[in-house]
């Protein structure tokens, strides 16, 4: 048979108290049921006895009234008495305080002989102690061994004093029925005790195993569970803390964050006003090249006059060239003339002289304003080549200055709507703040709550221990056990 662990022995060892108690209750039952049995039957002689005591009474009545003689009384009291027989075998007899025998029905030999000196077999003097109770007390039990059709059997018999004529009247029942069904009794009690102690011995044990095994597996689970359960409050104790400590940052961050996004929200509001202010200037820009195209066009125009004007003018500076180279062969001419004319040509010579001189100089001046005129017509060529490109250039500045218009108005747009989306990213920020701030709150809670998770699963291990105790495995038992599960 396998070893019984703690708790099955604690089961059956409590089953053991209840059916040792069973046991001593039923022999109180059985003492108890001897006892009343006893009292049952030791009543009866009683009663039969002072039923023999009022016929005696009533014959030493007559006596006493002169009715009848004491001698002849008595004779006829014994011979009541020893009618009075009950049970088939059980009998009335009379004896004195001598302890002699007045009257015995079944064994008439006695009567009238001294029976101080019988002793049963057991060394009892019955007779005497019949005479010493009715003597101390008037009446009483006497237990003694009597013989029964040959055999020696227990009795007990009820003696009365009957203080007129100091008759010890008693009668008596034999104890062997009794004993009989005392010890059916026991017999029936004790083979059902056993019957008992056997069943309930058996129910206990199989009660204890099938509680210790389930407690075993429960306790394995329970220790493993709680094995798992500190590891995991650890676990979540050092996130938990973690946890907090990244909160912490998280929010330190996002107030940081938030600053540069304020930060960020001003500087974007800054270049949407500044784009407007470009916006503008560059629609005065515009307004402006519009303004310088027209006047490189009527710029254009001028030069081309002025160019017109100096071909005009170089005309007639040929025309006065000609007119000078004229006056120079007239002047010629007339120097010529002069000299043949001789001392009175002298004064024509000087003034021929002198306006072929200015012929001269005239003709000089003409090719010099000639050559300048050419150098302007030259310029003013160069410069409507300039002015044209100079047209172009404003022109390509003002459509530049125009996409730039464009690209302005766009950049305030997009400034004005990167304004609304940092708002409302500040906004976010905050609510990111307010649950970072409740993360980690909650991370704080967690850890605490971790702890205390801790704190039970110890408790928890304390009470497997507690459990391992009680079905009689030890500590390391049930912590090998737990690690094998």
């Amino acid at each position: 048979m396998k070893k019984l662990d703690n708790l099955t022995k604690k089961i059956v060892l409590s089953g053991v108290i209840i059916l040792a108690v069973f046991v001593l209750l039923c022999a109180w039952m059985v003492y108890e049921f001897g006892n009343n049995l006893y009292q049952e039957i030791t009543s009866k002689p009683k009663s039969i006895v002072e039923a023999a005591t009022g016929v005696v009474d009533h014959y030493s009545k007559l006596e006493k009234e002169g009715k009848l003689k004491k001698e002849t009384a008595q004779e006829l009291a014994k011979a009541n008495l020893k009618s009075m027989t009950y049970d088939q075998d059980d009998y009335i007899f009379i004896s004195d305080l001598e302890a002699k025998m007045v009257m015995h029905p079944v064994k008439p030999e006695l009567n009238g002989k001294d029976m101080s000196a019988y002793l049963d077999p057991n060394g009892k003097k019955l007779f005497v102690e019949f005479a010493e109770i009715c003597k101390k007390d008037g009446d009483g039990y006497v237990y003694y061994v009597w013989d029964k059709k040959g055999k020696e059997t227990n009795k007990v018999s009820y003696v009365k004093l009957q203080k007129d004529w100091n008759w010890v009247i008693g009668t008596g029942v034999y104890l062997d029925d009794v004993e009989k069904k005392i010890s059916y009794t026991v017999r029936m009690i004790i083979v059902v005790t056993i019957l008992v102690i056997i069943i309930a011995f058996t129910i206990s044990l199989l009660l204890a195993r099938s509680i210790s095994r389930p407690v075993s597996i429960i306790i394995q689970t329970l220790s493993s569970g709680a094995q798992q359960v500190a590891a995991a409050s650890l676990q979540i104790a050092s996130a938990s803390q973690e946890l907090a400590k990244g909160a912490g940052e998280q929010a330190d961050s996002l107030e940081k964050t938030t600053k540069s996004m304020e930060e960020m929200a001003s500087m974007v509001r800054q270049n949407a006003e500044n784009a407007k202010k470009a916006t503008s200037m560059a629609n005065d820009t515009n307004s402006i090249t519009t303004k310088g195209s027209e006047a490189m066009e009527r710029m254009t125009f001028s030069i081309k006059d002025i160019k017109k004007s100096s071909d005009e003018t170089a005309k007639i500076i040929k025309t006065i060239d000609e007119i000078a180279f004229q006056t120079n062969l007239l002047a010629l001419n007339a120097a010529v003339e002069a000299a043949r004319a001789g001392e009175s040509g002298k004064g024509f010579a000087v003034v021929a002289e002198e306006v072929r001189n200015l012929a001269k100089r005239s003709s000089e001046a003409a090719k010099i304003t000639s050559e300048m005129i050419k150098n302007s017509q030259i310029h003013s060529e160069s410069g409507v080549k300039v002015v044209e490109e100079v047209k172009k250039i404003l022109k390509d500045i003002r459509g530049s200055v125009i996409n730039v218009n464009c690209l302005v108005n766009e950049v305030s747009a997009a400034s004005e709507e990167q304004a609304r989306g940092i708002d409302q990213m500040n906004i976010a920020m905050a609510g990111i703040d307010k649950v970072t701030q409740r993360n980690s709150a909650n991370a704080e809670e967690s850890a605490a709550a971790s702890e205390e998770l801790t704190a039970q699963s110890n408790e928890l291990k304390t009470s497997v221990l507690k459990l391992c105790k009680i079905i009689g495995q030890s500590d390391t038992a049930c912590g090998q056990k737990s690690g094998r599960s």
